[in-house]
């Protein structure tokens, strides 16, 4: 028997996977004590089974002494520039490949574990990264790095300074002087120049407006980065400070200093970690919540989740939703906080646009003031005997195909050498729904704030892989392997 008409076009033909469309590529890269700039590619292959696979890229001594920070800018004309501060004054350059390297030459190359930097070959793939040059605009250890466009890089240090340099010609064109301060609580034999520097930084997403800490400050110091000024100066409340040190008011030396800040992406929110917890601030400069780690732990890192593409509407609702009550709009929004003991803690940061109206994610406080925002879930990263802390890390998201809903990728770098890959859907961090009750508060679908700050705390997260460096790591960052 002869078919007239083809099977192919009877059954249709088959179609063979799009692995090129389940497959993404993180660049991660790592500063330690060793002097050491360790570059590592995360392959990961698929989403409903998600596989990864480590490539190594780049291991070498970077400076003289320890790495303290890292920053990445955002790519231009393909490509991406990769600063590197530390306690030797220098910050170095090094322009990176947006694209990942081929697969089948990572998997033939050699691991460089427990080899030294002079003995491995150069692969062939690395000539895609260069160095830059340094840059010697600071005399003391350099503290933060942070690209807020291509063609700005702006720098802390221990100097007291923060320096403004132009990516065109890389030429510090301003600079940002805090003048001496007297510190709080400063011993009695200390006979150093007051200068202690700077701890970190924060700019604001229009560019225009930067906030600071200092170490022995218990303020906050705003920067108007238009005209290369001091805008302000903002004590912390001697009462809020005692919350977050287990009702302390007595502080010691640099037990009321800023440590972390950071931004949200709307710019309406931004959240400074202290040494055992976190306040949270709105555009006005007016503290709106807390959160205290319990016990005698340390903050280590904070980072808002970053809000997803327009195109994916349910990541959108679950991130960073907008909900109206009484007429009032609040936003709602996830601020990740890292801990000694190995945990990654998920808060329901909320922005109340009116004052008069609360929420039930503050718990109630018996004396006027903040109050404490509630935890919504945690996620630990695995161990191998005691709890190593969790140095830094980064949240890369990635909506995935299909009915999947968006996922977040969370890089877990421990200071025991360790860097995890862990990975979550959005929904599993869905914040509280928002409803008007009778008596003027809020509250919401998944229990009261009481129950979500003081009950069992859910547990999120699925762990992918682990990447063992060998070396103490101090800072981490990473971004998508895109070709942009």
């Amino acid at each position: 028997m002869v078919l007239s008409t083809p099977i192919a076009q009877v059954i249709g033909k088959r179609k063979r996977p799009d692995t090129a469309a389940q497959r993404r590529a993180i660049q991660i890269i790592t500063g330690s004590y060793e002097r050491v700039l360790h570059g590592f590619t995360a392959i990961i292959q698929a989403y409903a089974d998600p596989k990864v696979e480590f490539s190594d890229d780049f291991l070498f001594n970077a400076h003289s002494t320890s790495i303290r920070s890292l920053a990445v800018s955002p790519p231009s004309s393909g490509k991406r520039i990769l600063a590197t501060g530390s306690s030797d004054e220098q910050i170095n350059l090094y322009q990176l490949q947006t694209t990942a390297f081929n697969t089948n030459a990572a998997k033939k190359r050699k691991s460089w574990t427990g080899l030294t930097l002079e003995s491995e070959p150069r692969s062939k793939d690395s000539i895609r990264h260069r160095e830059l040059g340094s840059l010697t605009h600071h005399t003391l250890t350099v503290t933060a790095l942070s690209f807020p466009s291509h063609s700005k890089l702006l720098s802390s240090s221990l100097d007291d300074t923060i320096a403004i340099t132009r990516t065109r010609d890389w030429t510090q064109f301003a600079t940002l002087k805090a003048p001496e301060h007297k510190q709080h609580g400063r011993p009695s034999g200390y006979t150093g120049d007051g200068s202690l520097g700077v701890n970190d930084f924060a700019v604001h997403p229009s560019r225009r407006l930067a906030i600071s800490v200092r170490q022995g400050e218990r303020c906050m110091r705003l920067w108007n980065l238009v005209t290369g000024a001091k805008a302000g100066v903002l004590d912390f409340d001697r009462r809020t400070l005692a919350k977050l040190n287990g009702g302390k008011k007595d502080l010691g030396w640099r037990e009321g200093e800023g440590r972390k800040i950071v931004w949200r992406d709307d710019g309406q929110q931004f959240a400074i970690a202290f040494e055992r917890g976190v306040l949270l601030f709105g555009l006005d400069c007016i503290v709106q919540g807390y959160f205290a780690l319990d016990g005698r732990k340390k903050v280590g890192q904070i980072r808002y989740l970053p809000s997803m593409s327009e195109d994916n509407a349910t990541a959108e609702q679950d991130l960073g939703a907008s909900d109206a009550v009484d007429g009032v709009t609040q936003t709602r929004s996830i601020l990740a906080l890292s801990s000694e003991d190995g945990r990654l803690l998920f808060l329901d940061a909320l922005v109340r646009a009116d004052t008069d109206v609360g929420d039930a994610n503050f718990a109630a406080s018996d004396d006027q003031g903040p109050r404490s925002i509630a935890l919504l879930c945690e996620l630990e990263v695995p161990y191998d005997g005691p709890r190593t802390r969790i140095k830094d890390f980064m949240v890369v998201p990635e909506p995935a195909p299909g009915d999947l809903g968006a996922w977040l990728h969370i890089i877990a770098a421990c200071s025991d050498g360790r860097v995890h890959l862990l990975h979550l859907q959005s929904s599993d961090v869905k914040c509280p729904s928002i409803q008007p009750v009778a008596n003027g508060m809020n509250s919401n679908t998944s229990g009261s704030a009481e129950q979500i700050t003081n009950g069992p705390v859910r547990k999120v997260g699925t762990l992918l892989g682990t990447y063992e460096t060998g070396h103490r790591i101090t800072c981490l960052t990473a971004f998508t392997l895109d070709g942009n």
